[in-house]
Protein backbone atom coordinates (compact mmCIF):
# COMPACT_ATOMS: atom_id res chain seq x y z
CA UNK A 1 0.00 0.00 0.00
CA UNK A 2 2.86 2.41 0.83
CA UNK A 3 4.30 1.46 -2.61
CA UNK A 4 1.39 2.79 -4.35
CA UNK A 5 0.79 5.72 -2.20
CA UNK A 6 4.18 6.92 -1.87
CA UNK A 7 7.23 5.34 -3.43
CA UNK A 8 5.29 5.03 -6.80
CA UNK A 9 4.65 9.02 -7.44
CA UNK A 10 7.88 9.80 -6.22
CA UNK A 11 9.96 7.40 -8.44
CA UNK A 12 7.65 9.20 -11.78
CA UNK A 13 7.99 12.50 -10.30
CA UNK A 14 11.98 11.86 -9.66
CA UNK A 15 12.53 10.54 -12.93
CA UNK A 16 10.27 13.66 -14.71
CA UNK A 17 12.62 15.57 -13.25
CA UNK A 18 15.40 13.68 -15.01
CA UNK A 19 13.53 14.15 -18.22
CA UNK A 20 13.71 17.35 -18.22
CA UNK A 21 16.96 17.21 -19.60
CA UNK A 22 15.48 16.14 -22.66
CA UNK A 23 12.02 17.85 -22.58
CA UNK A 24 13.02 20.87 -22.02
CA UNK A 25 11.68 24.47 -24.00
CA UNK A 26 14.17 25.88 -26.10
CA UNK A 27 14.34 29.13 -23.95
CA UNK A 28 14.76 27.32 -20.74
CA UNK A 29 18.77 27.23 -20.50
CA UNK A 30 19.94 23.20 -20.26
CA UNK A 31 22.04 24.00 -16.95
CA UNK A 32 18.84 25.10 -15.42
CA UNK A 33 16.99 21.23 -16.78
CA UNK A 34 20.65 19.79 -15.37
CA UNK A 35 20.08 21.10 -11.84
CA UNK A 36 16.57 19.63 -11.86
CA UNK A 37 17.60 16.39 -13.22
CA UNK A 38 20.68 16.09 -10.71
CA UNK A 39 17.98 17.12 -7.54
CA UNK A 40 16.08 14.19 -8.92
CA UNK A 41 18.86 11.76 -9.09
CA UNK A 42 19.89 12.59 -5.53
CA UNK A 43 16.47 12.12 -4.58
CA UNK A 44 16.08 8.76 -6.32
CA UNK A 45 19.23 7.67 -5.16
CA UNK A 46 19.15 8.34 -1.64
CA UNK A 47 16.19 7.31 -1.24
CA UNK A 48 17.04 3.90 -2.52
CA UNK A 49 20.25 3.63 -0.88
CA UNK A 50 19.85 5.14 2.34
CA UNK A 51 16.15 5.56 3.29
CA UNK A 52 14.16 2.66 2.09
CA UNK A 53 16.08 -0.05 3.49
CA UNK A 54 15.90 1.79 7.36
CA UNK A 55 12.88 1.87 6.78
CA UNK A 56 12.38 -1.89 5.87
CA UNK A 57 14.39 -2.66 8.81
CA UNK A 58 12.28 -0.33 11.47
CA UNK A 59 9.03 -2.55 10.10
CA UNK A 60 11.48 -5.89 10.52
CA UNK A 61 12.64 -5.21 13.90
CA UNK A 62 10.48 -2.31 15.15
CA UNK A 63 10.95 1.29 16.60
CA UNK A 64 14.68 1.86 16.96
CA UNK A 65 15.95 5.27 18.28
CA UNK A 66 19.28 4.83 15.74
CA UNK A 67 17.55 3.91 13.13
CA UNK A 68 15.16 6.85 13.46
CA UNK A 69 17.93 9.27 14.04
CA UNK A 70 19.89 8.52 10.73
CA UNK A 71 16.25 8.43 9.05
CA UNK A 72 16.28 12.04 9.88
CA UNK A 73 19.96 13.10 9.55
CA UNK A 74 19.82 11.48 5.86
CA UNK A 75 16.91 13.00 4.98
CA UNK A 76 18.95 16.18 4.68
CA UNK A 77 19.83 15.70 0.76
CA UNK A 78 16.61 14.95 -0.05
CA UNK A 79 15.26 18.22 1.64
CA UNK A 80 17.91 20.28 -0.55
CA UNK A 81 17.17 18.72 -3.61
CA UNK A 82 13.28 18.86 -3.38
CA UNK A 83 13.59 22.53 -2.52
CA UNK A 84 16.58 23.54 -4.93
CA UNK A 85 14.71 21.51 -7.60
CA UNK A 86 11.09 23.65 -7.04
CA UNK A 87 12.94 26.51 -6.77
CA UNK A 88 14.49 25.95 -10.18
CA UNK A 89 11.42 24.41 -11.81
CA UNK A 90 9.30 27.89 -10.56
CA UNK A 91 11.73 30.14 -12.44
CA UNK A 92 11.68 27.56 -15.44
CA UNK A 93 7.92 28.40 -15.18
CA UNK A 94 8.21 32.08 -15.02
CA UNK A 95 9.91 32.09 -18.38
Amino acid sequence: KRLLIIVAPMILTCLAMIATVFIRPERVPVWMALIVAACGAIILGTTIALEVPKHQQLDKEGKSNALINGLVRDNLPRTISWTLASLVLAAMVAM
